[in-house]
């Protein structure tokens, strides 16, 4: 075996083609923005919390 062919069994494998991706796309949807407050919202949680 040549040193080429011993590097390549070391080669990342995707044995799920575009699964990675696929993942990747869904993360993304997950993540929610924060919403924002206005000052009274702000008010009343702090003062519920408190």
């Amino acid at each position: 075996m040549n040193s080429k062919q011993k590097g390549q069994q070391f080669q990342p494998f995707d044995a799920l083609k575009g699964f990675k991706q696929a993942l990747a796309e869904q993360e993304k949807n997950l993540v929610e923005e924060k919403p924002i407050l206005s000052e009274d919202q702000e008010r009343q949680i702090n003062d519920i919390l408190s």
